[in-house]
């Protein structure tokens, strides 16, 4: 303290009320458009052209993740960990809404309630509590986790068959709306064959206008009918297939992005010390991360190694030669038992 007194104030009272106080809003997007538009995109993966050109749809979503990330730093918010390996979270963005984690404790709703009362006040906008198309919560059945489907299904084919529709119209709407009504939940969640076979029948029954409690021939079959055009169906999509592609997809994201928070929570969590294609199914386990891995063998019949130096592939073992059907080698009956220990250089 003896020799901080002897020190000159460089900064001034006025200029450290000045450092000291809350970011506004023009800073922070003085800040945004002094970016370089195409360097490279920051944590969230978006480069900077990204918010100035859509500065007035994403702005007060920056800007009120600014000052969290503020809050974080001060360590009023530490947001929640699943598991010791996994990295914390304390906020997630999506499009224009915010999801907030924190810890059961008295300080963190505090500050959760803080920052939302700070960032209505600032944006003259009331917070809205709502989740992104999926439920909250669910208890063991899951085909009642998922029965809010089947209802906007069902909801929309009744509406629709009081219209006079051609069966072309009938098709686009099947294609192109309904379709798209459980796509978002087949991405992270295995449905159960009843449910796919309920909507299913909710389609097919709007294909061949039959009303409630109404009993009519089908011509054919509806899988018939989600047979490819070439093949003599209608192109209709087989809603379980649909549901296995769909969590392909996302085990071929995990696989590609090892570094994005959602693959880091999940490594973390449920296979710490393996890799993706040696985690196993648990007991414990969530309903996305198993049906992740209901999928994965989707992915087996077409993945190979790409051979860098080959100390990780085993070639008897392995799939790595991309002129074989399944890329392996076809085992002799009788080998040397040291040959399981030769690797691809």
């Amino acid at each position: 303290m003896e020799v901080a007194a002897l020190l000159p104030n460089i900064v001034s009272d006025e200029c450290n009320s000045h450092l000291l106080a809350p970011v506004s809003n023009n800073e922070i997007k003085s800040s945004v458009f002094d970016l370089g538009g195409m360097k490279a995109p920051v944590p969230d993966g978006f480069p900077g052209i990204f918010y100035q050109q859509h500065w007035a749809i994403v702005g007060d979503v920056a800007c009120n993740a600014v000052r969290m990330l503020k809050t974080k730093e001060n360590g009023s918010f530490k947001g929640l960990k699943l598991s010791r390996p996994t990295p914390a979270i304390n906020n997630v963005l999506f499009v224009d809404d915010t999801l907030l984690f924190g810890r059961a404790t008295m300080k963190e709703a505090l500050t959760i309630m803080e920052i939302i009362k700070k960032y209505s006040a600032a944006t003259d906008k009331r917070s809205k509590y709502k989740y992104l198309g999926l439920p909250s919560f669910w208890g063991r059945s899951k085909s009642k986790a998922l029965q809010f489907i089947q209802d906007r299904i069902a909801s929309k084919t009744q509406s629709w068959k009081q219209k006079l529709l051609s069966q072309a119209g009938q098709e686009t709407l099947i294609k192109s709306v309904l379709y798209a009504i459980p796509s978002c939940a087949m991405t992270i969640l295995k449905f159960p064959k009843g449910v796919c076979n309920q909507i299913s029948s909710l389609m097919s029954n709007f294909w061949w206008d039959i009303k409630e409690k109404e009993k009519k021939l089908h011509w054919i079959s509806w899988r018939k009918a989600s047979q490819p055009k070439t093949k003599g169906g209608l192109g209709f999509r087989d809603i379980n297939l649909f549901n296995e592609v769909c969590l392909a997809k996302q085990c071929w994201l995990l696989l590609n992005s090892p570094n994005s928070l959602w693959a880091r929570i999940l490594k973390g969590r449920y296979f710490p010390h393996f890799n993706f294609w040696e985690a196993s199914p648990t007991r414990k386990g969530s309903w996305i991360w198993n049906s992740l891995l209901t999928s994965r063998d989707i992915l087996k019949e077409g993945t190979r190694f790409n051979i860098s130096d080959g100390t990780k592939t085993l070639i008897w073992f392995d799939p790595w030669v991309p002129t074989l059907q399944d890329f392996r080698v076809v085992r002799p009956n009788h080998r040397p038992s040291h040959i399981n220990l030769v690797l691809i250089s």
